[in-house]
C-alpha cells in the first residue's frame, strides 16, 4: 500500500490491496494468488473508498453466487449458442462440467465455487496435470474445451475480459491403433447374441457407426434402399445399402423390439409411443445420451465376458468405438461419411498394402 496516499481505509479486508490506483482482491485460487479489481455499481474503488464498502464488497464477491463460475456455466446453458448444439453436445457438456464442477482444489473448494474471473491460465494447466495424473489425460482435454467454449461465448458479451483456457496446451492425445481381428469380433457376437447389443455391435460394424448413431436409429430410418445414418462430428450423412448381413441385424432388431412391445401388451402396460429401433425392457427409447451411464455399465460386463474366457487380456481390451474401425478399415472405399482423409485415416488401424513401383 502506498503510505504516501490519503487512503479512508487504513484496515482493509485479508487479501484486499491498493494498487495502482484502485483497491483489488487478491485471494489464493488452487495455491497461487489472483488478482480481482473491486467494483461497485460498475465503478472502481479508488481511494477515497470507505473501510465499511470494501468489506461489504469482498463479503458480496465471496458469497454471491453471480459471481461463481458455476453462475457463468449456467448462463451459457441458457443461451441460444448452447440450445443449438445437437443432443450428443449437450450431453457431454453437461458429463464435463458435472467433472469440472465437482473437482476440489487444495484449499477445499470445489472448482465450480472458484469465481470466474479468477481462473488464469495457470489454474487450466493445473487442472489438465491433475487429469493426467488420474490417468484421464484425454477427458481432462475435452473439459477444458468446453470451459473454454464457455468463456468464448462469455468474452464476446463482455461478461469476461479473458478466455483462460485460450493457449494453454492440451495434454498428448495418442490415436488408437487397436484392430480387433475377427476371432475377437466372432467371440464379441456370441456373448451378445440374443441381446440388444448383437445388431447393435452388427450396424456399428456394417454401417461403420459411431454408438450414439446406432442406438439413435428410428423407424424412419430404414429405407427401401438401406439404413439411414445420421452422422455426428460433422461427417456426411449416407445411406448404407442392403446386403444379406445388414438385413439380418435390421432384423434381429426389429424383432427385439416387437418382443419388448408384446411382453408390455400381455402385461396390460402403457405401449411405447416412440418410434425408436432400440427400447429397453420398460419399452423406453435407450437413448444414447441420457442411458450413457447404462450403455457404459452394459459394454464394461460384456469387456469383462471376453476377458473371462480368454478372448482379450486386461491390458490388451477394446472398445464398442472400435468395432467401428474394423467396420471402416475393412470396407472397399474405407468410408464412414469422412469429410477429410485426416478423419478418415483415424479409424484406419491395418496396415495399408499398395503396389510396388514398375
Amino acid at each position: 500500500m502506498n503510505k504516501n496516499l490519503s487512503l479512508k481505509c487504513d484496515r482493509p479486508p485479508k487479501y484486499c490491496n491498493f494498487k495502482k490506483g484502485r483497491w483489488v482482491y487478491r485471494p489464493f485460487v488452487d495455491g497461487k494468488q489472483q488478482e480481482i479489481p473491486l467494483k461497485l455499481n460498475r465503478k472502481l474503488l479508488r481511494e477515497d473508498c470507505p473501510c465499511s464498502t470494501l468489506h461489504e464488497t469482498i463479503e458480496s464477491l465471496q458469497s454471491a453466487p453471480s459471481h461463481t463460475l458455476e453462475s457463468l456455466v449456467k448462463k451459457y446453458f441458457k443461451s441460444d449458442k448452447y440450445a443449438s448444439l445437437s443432443k450428443s453436445s449437450i450431453a457431454n457438456y453437461q458429463l464435463y462440467w458435472k467433472t469440472l464442477r465437482g473437482t476440489k482444489l487444495k484449499g477445499g473448494k470445489l472448482f465450480g465455487q472458484v469465481s470466474y474471473a479468477a481462473i488464469t491460465p495457470g489454474a487450466i494447466r493445473k487442472y489438465l496435470d491433475k487429469r493426467a495424473a488420474e490417468g484421464t489425460p484425454i477427458a481432462g482435454n475435452r473439459e477444458v474445451e468446453f470451459l473454454s467454449a464457455v468463456y468464448s461465448w462469455a468474452f464476446e458479451r463482455d461478461l469476461v475480459k479473458t478466455n483462460p483456457c485460450r493457449g494453454v496446451r492440451h495434454n498428448s492425445e495418442q490415436a488408437r491403433t487397436r484392430l480387433i481381428n475377427q476371432d475377437e469380433y466372432d467371440a464379441l457376437l456370441n456373448i451378445v447374441a440374443g441381446t440388444v447389443w448383437y445388431p447393435a455391435c452388427e450396424l456399428a460394424y456394417l454401417c461403420r457407426a459411431r454408438r450414439h448413431e446406432v442406438f439413435q436409429l428410428d423407424l424412419s430410418d430404414i429405407r427401401d434402399n438401406g439404413v439411414f445414418i445420421k452422422r455426428g462430428k460433422g461427417s456426411w450423412n449416407e445411406i448404407t445399402q442392403w446386403t444379406p448381413r445388414l438385413r439380418a441385424a435390421i432384423d434381429e432388431a426389429i424383432r427385439q423390439r416387437d418382443a419388448v412391445i408384446q411382453k408390455l401388451k400381455s402385461k396390460g402396460k402403457v405401449l411405447p409411443k416412440t418410434s425408436a429401433l432400440f427400447l429397453n425392457a420398460a419399452g423406453e427409447w435407450l437413448e444414447p445420451q441420457r442411458k450413457k451411464n447404462a450403455l457404459d455399465s452394459a459394454w464394461q460386463r460384456i469387456v469383462a465376458k471376453l476377458i473371462a474366457n480368454g478372448t482379450v487380456t486386461k491390458d490388451n481390451t477394446f472398445t464398442y468405438h472400435d468395432i467401428k474401425a474394423m467396420g471402416v478399415t475393412n470396407h472397399p472405399l474405407h468410408d464412414a461419411g469422412h469429410k477429410s482423409e485426416k478423419a478418415k485415416a483415424v479409424y484406419m488401424r491395418g496396415t495399408k498394402e499398395v503396389i510396388a513401383t514398375e
